[in-house]
């Protein structure tokens, strides 16, 4: 089964194409269906490759099938061959209506009903053999970001870090939002149909295997309001809490853009004074005052959503029409083969080139793709050696140290990133935190320093998370480098020649390293001999865990060098120390340039030994 990417999710909408007019050998016709707890969707749509869009919906579909209350009403929560047989002949008119449509390719996604019952991958399985489309569960992590990244492609002028996307289905709950930092996902178990069951439980007192629908709900909607504040004030995220005080949210999926939009008068925009009102005026209303296929949850949606509204404090929500059946083609457009034999980043210790775009949304490619290897022997531990190159570097620069990183069982990263402003342009700046700002854009993506020009998304940090999720996405044996929607810091060993040795040092700053492994570098240190600010911050890198190579006689200072070497160990973490002592080899070897000249062959007996004691086997696991 294949999540998605960090990725994250390849929704790029940064042009491809000449901005002239379109070229009709861009444009293709996709659909899918999205296979949801409570209803079922079909979408078909033009497409323009060349830009990664959607052009036109073609053909837009749902309808209602209870996947999620047929499995609640069983005593082992599976889905029973009868239902199963029951929605194929449902869902199968949905497909035969994509089919018509001479599309050049239909696939389906399944979600939370599927992950949750006990027999879900084998329906989905069979649902897919019958309808002779390929469908795939996928993780809720996943969910949430198709949710976010078909949103975008409706809204996408939007600024992306300023927005939080909530969608609402029938068996799952997700908010997402992505800023410097990272990717921030609620995952909640609190939906149309869940929450629903919950009401008759323990508002109502009646069993939702025997009682499906607790309308009219009467004066007990307050009750129902109250529920679901309680469950928010639980659940909630203090990041969300934060983020409903500035941020713009979008609501998408069943509940937040068709059941409450309905429900209030077709507003584009609601209020929690909007819910209320829809809330208690059809408290009173049976299902078939309600009407419609999802009547039995409409009314409780209400609750629902406008007991987390109170909650957050959030004085609006704009609803937006996107499906993940939109997200999903547009997903598979990049991604076209999802055989799982080809699925593998690589054989073991072959370079494979990855280009960043297909990693994440308005990712570019600096100056090469990325170059990821898988390890050629099995270890007892998994460890991952990301490689960050110098200024107008390539990643294939390291690739002799790669290579023999493999060989040790490493899986390897190469990473491409924006490199061709020199870090050393500082050394005469009288700004004081000049240093600090340099390393903070490049590495983060945060607006700070003149010198450099680098978004969120082109930054080392997204560049990074995006590669591995990428990584895992398409290979087994990269998910033990992503571990609870991010990077497993703690297994990374992050290496970096010139420039990029000050930015995996700064990077270990920020993440407990397994270790740092510096080439010809840093270079942050100011005319007078003084280390850049940012080098004195106390980090979350074990102190012992900071390794060096240089050469006496680079032309930046070796002396300069081996004192932010020393300051890197000096305010490194207490915490989880190595079993070995740290490396700081000075090596006086005569061949070419001294400053480049590390990353020659002639140093491979020093790389096996930097190698080494980074190994988690032999240096101690962090």
């Amino acid at each position: 089964m294949k999540s998605l990417s960090f990725l994250f999710i390849v929704l790029s909408l940064v042009t491809a194409c000449s901005h002239q007019a379109k070229r009709t050998d861009c444009l293709e016709k996709h659909g899918a269906l999205d296979i949801g707890s409570g209803s079922t969707k079909a979408v078909a749509a033009i497409v323009d490759v060349c830009e990664k869009k959607i052009e036109r919906i073609l053909y837009e579909d749902q309808i209602s099938l209870g996947f999620s209350e047929t499995a609640e009403k069983t005593d082992d929560r599976g889905i029973p061959s009868a239902f199963l047989r029951e929605a194929v002949e449902k869902i199968r008119p949905l497909s035969d209506r994509l089919k018509a449509l001479e599309l050049k390719s239909i696939s389906g996604v399944a979600t939370s009903a599927f992950r949750t019952a006990k027999n879900g991958n084998e329906i989905v399985a069979s649902l897919s053999r019958q309808l002779n489309i390929p469908i795939e569960v996928i993780s809720q992590e996943a969910e949430a970001r198709l949710g976010y990244w078909s949103a975008v492609a409706k809204r996408p002028d939007v600024d992306r870090e300023q927005i939080v996307v909530w969608d609402i289905g029938g068996g799952s709950m997700q908010m997402i939002a992505f800023d410097e930092e990272g990717t921030h996902i609620f995952q909640g178990e609190m939906a149309a149909v869940t929450f629903k069951n919950q009401v008759l439980r323990q508002v109502l007192k009646k069993d939702p295997k025997k009682q499906s629908s607790p309308n009219p709900l009467g004066p007990q909607w307050s009750n129902a309001l109250a529920l679901a504040k309680t469950h928010a004030e639980k659940n909630l995220p203090p990041y969300f809490r934060e983020k409903a005080k500035t941020a713009r949210w979008m609501g998408i999926g069943g509940v937040l853009a068709r059941s409450i939009r309905e429900q209030v008068g077709e507003k584009k925009t609601y209020t929690l004074t909007d819910l209320k009102s829809a809330l208690v005026e059809r408290a009173s209303f049976s299902d078939q005052q309600i009407g419609g296929d999802f009547a039995a949850t409409d009314v409780t949606n209400l609750a629902l959503v406008a007991g987390y509204l109170e909650v957050l404090g959030l004085p609006q929500l704009e609803s937006v029409s996107a499906s993940l059946g939109q997200g999903w083609i547009l997903y598979r457009l990049q991604n076209p083969s999802m055989e799982r034999a080809s699925a593998s980043v690589g054989l073991n210790g072959t370079a494979v080139e990855l280009s960043p775009t297909k990693t994440g949304p308005g990712i570019a490619q600096a100056r090469g793709p990325h170059l990821i290897r898988n390890p050629q022997i099995q270890t007892a531990s998994p460890k991952l050696l990301v490689t960050i190159g110098g200024t107008g570097s390539l990643p294939r620069d390291f690739g002799a140290f790669a290579e023999l990183a493999s060989s040790l069982g490493y899986a390897v990263l190469s990473l491409d990133y924006p490199n061709m402003t020199i870090s050393t342009v500082c050394r005469e700046n009288p700004v004081p935190d000049c240093f600090d700002r340099f390393r903070e854009e490049v590495v983060t993506g945060k607006d700070s320093s003149p010198h450099v020009k680098v978004d969120l998304a082109n930054s080392i940090l997204n560049r990074l998370r995006s590669a591995v999720f990428w990584a895992q996405d398409q290979d087994p044996r990269w998910k033990a480098f992503w571990k609870n929607g991010d990077v497993y810091w703690s297994r990374v060993v992050i290496a970096g020649h010139s420039q990029g040795s000050g930015h995996a040092a700064y990077l270990s700053k920020m993440f407990p390293f397994q270790g740092v492994i510096s080439f010809a570098g840093p270079q942050d240190t100011w005319v007078d001999g003084s280390v850049g600010a940012w080098v004195l911050k106390s980090g979350a890198t074990s102190a012992t865990r900071y390794h060096a190579l240089l050469h006496r006689d680079d032309f930046f200072g070796s002396a300069g060098q081996i004192k932010i070497t020393q300051e890197l160990r000096r305010q490194g973490s207490p915490l989880n120390p190595a079993k070995v002592p740290p490396l700081l080899i000075v090596s006086e070897k005569k061949g070419g340039d001294p400053h480049n000249f590390v990353l020659f062959e002639a140093f491979k007996p020093e790389w096996a030994e930097l190698l080494r004691v980074t190994d988690p086997d032999l240096g101690g696991k962090p």
